[in-house]
């Protein structure tokens, strides 16, 4: 939850945001969580590296014969009306390379993470980045940084529920 007048600011990975156009599991709550940027409840934010994997992720699909090129030119130009906002990768890689050698994630993953705690040092006390990767979450578990990251099927208790 959000303190004082700080927004409620979500991180999201792009596990999540991919499952805003491909249904998978916890499908439902990755578009309670489109529909709270949508509608203002929450600041949607990710690295602008999410662009990248994005587009990644839905080439992938396309290579296994799951969405056309027609679905995934379609979801990239929809991706890109999303209520994200994108932020510069290069400030937060300092920190990003910190907790990928503390926790052995990526530092892909680090940077959403890295992110978080940059919202907060900015007074959104509140903000976390979302994931579907447990394998994340469980490399994080007993670190200083355990608490920038919770699983999707949390985001109830961040949002209410509709």
């Amino acid at each position: 939850m959000s303190e004082g007048d700080s927004p409620l600011v979500l991180i999201v990975d792009n596990n999540v945001a991919i499952k805003w156009y491909v249904p998978q599991e916890f499908g439902e709550e990755a578009l309670r969580v489109f529909h709270a940027g949508q509608d203002g409840e929450a600041l949607l934010v990710a690295p602008a590296l999410i662009q990248a994997e994005f587009g990644n992720a839905l080439w992938r699909y396309h290579q296994h014969g799951e969405l056309s090129l027609q679905e995934i030119q379609e979801f990239w130009e929809d991706f890109g009306k999303a209520p994200i906002s994108v932020f510069d990768m290069v400030p937060l890689v300092p920190k990003a390379l910190e907790i990928a050698t503390q926790c052995g994630c990526t530092v892909y993953d680090a940077l959403y993470l890295s992110l978080a705690g940059a919202q907060r040092e900015e007074g959104s006390a509140g903000a976390v980045a979302l994931t579907a990767d447990g394998r994340l979450l469980r490399r994080l578990e007993g670190t200083p940084y355990e608490d920038l990251g919770t699983y999707i099927s949390n985001v109830n208790d961040f949002l209410p529920v509709r």
